[in-house]
């Protein structure tokens, strides 16, 4: 092999290198980034959860509040 070959393929090799830890780099900022949209994800599942228990609750109060007024007046 000639120097200018080995010359080559040691540039090759190296831009090579470069252009596996450019997209290693661009792999982990999107790892990141998902990991990041996972965990506010999650917040908006406990918040959403939160309010529909809340939601459900709603309903019932309105009926306890219905029946003690009813009983209230037919009771007297």
């Amino acid at each position: 092999m000639s120097l200018e070959s080995n010359d080559n393929m040691e540039s090759f090799r190296q831009s090579n290198k470069n252009i596996v830890e450019e997209l290693n780099q661009k792999l982990l900022a999107m790892k990141e980034a998902y990991e990041q949209v996972d965990a506010e994800k999650q917040v908006l599942i406990g918040e959403l959860e939160k309010r529909t228990v809340e939601i459900n609750k709603e309903p019932i109060r309105q009926t306890v509040g219905m029946f003690s007024s009813f009983v209230a007046h037919h009771i007297k």
